[in-house]
């Protein structure tokens, strides 16, 4: 079953009469600037289908993953965030972890290809996790693909690939720790502030609405900083059913808790005097001064 399958932009989600009228019935209320999605289910989905592979169940998952990205387009959902990949996914069958390597590669050659697409509607891609525990092409790839949409600001998607949240917790020290050692922080500057702008995460605001998929109500190790204080929505359909109602009805709950959820963000907002976000300031323009330079050492690299 197999293949190349759709590209990221040339899928045409099934409409029905009923969409336009509930879209803008929707934009009536607030809606989520940034909805994060634990894609789960893919691997019993290829099962309860007869697949000959899981790595179908995956394929399938990913053709769902741009109508997902459409729908959110046409909701005016600014930024998304998917879960593609876990650090402890490594620990899957050789078979399969080799299978999804070679998936993303393939995914990420065709993103790259269509990257007329992505300048002409000013997408942002950018992927989180550690890179290292990826093939050199694949890492190639996410570097190639992220320095060239960094500076688009209309759409945003993060993929957050060979990612765990307390993964990405222990580099934003590792980094902080460098910066004691060079001088450029004091451990007394180390604060909420600090942190959250350590992390992958640090140029996005924090996602209003988490999704889960195929009935498992568990976060995974995913975006545990950042979903602190967000609506967070388990739904029991497996993800490549996952379809345009489905969306909608997980946004009409956060509709429904807006009030509580912005009651719980401010009761955690953190004041920073200016003296001390100047100094931890300087700290980033190193920070992210590393991380660009990292992208292009991958960029660079030889296949």
């Amino acid at each position: 079953m197999r293949s190349e399958g759709n590209g990221w932009f040339d899928c045409a989600p099934e409409r029905f009469w009923w969409q336009t009228p509930l879209i803008k019935l929707m934009k009536t209320a607030p809606m989520p600037k940034h909805i994060a999605f634990i894609m789960d289910g893919n691997r019993r989905y290829a099962r309860s289908h007869c697949y000959s592979s899981v790595l179908d169940g995956h394929a399938k998952g990913f053709d769902q993953l741009t109508k997902i990205l459409e729908w959110c387009r046409e909701l005016c959902i600014k930024e998304v965030t998917v879960y593609a990949f876990s650090i402890e996914n490594f620990n899957r069958a050789e078979e399969e972890v080799g299978g999804l390597m070679t998936l993303f590669e393939n995914k990420l050659q065709r993103l790259f290809r269509e990257k007329d697409k992505l300048i002409e509607k000013e997408i942002s891609v950018r992927f989180f996790g550690d890179l290292s525990y990826l093939p050199t092409k694949v890492q190639k790839l996410v570097a190639q693909i992220e320095l060239l949409t960094k500076d688009y600001k209309k759409s945003v998607i993060n993929v957050c690939i060979a990612y765990t949240a307390q993964d990405e917790m222990k580099r934003a020290f590792t980094y902080i720790s460098r910066g004691i050692q060079k001088g450029l922080l004091e451990e007394n500057d180390i604060n909420e502030y600090l942190i959250s702008h350590c992390l992958d995460s640090r140029k996005s605001a924090n996602p209003d609405l988490l999704i889960r998929t195929s009935g498992e109500k568990r976060l995974s190790d995913f975006l545990l900083w950042q979903c602190s204080n967000c609506y967070i929505h388990f739904d029991d359909v497996l993800w490549p059913d996952f379809d345009f109602w489905h969306l909608c009805k997980a946004v009409f709950g956060y509709q429904c808790n807006y009030s509580l959820i912005q009651k719980i963000g401010q009761e955690s907002t953190e004041y920073i005097d200016e003296e001390r976000k100047r100094k931890v300031n300087e700290f980033l323009e190193w920070f992210e001064e590393e991380r660009l330079a990292s992208l292009q050492r991958m960029a660079n690299a030889k296949d």
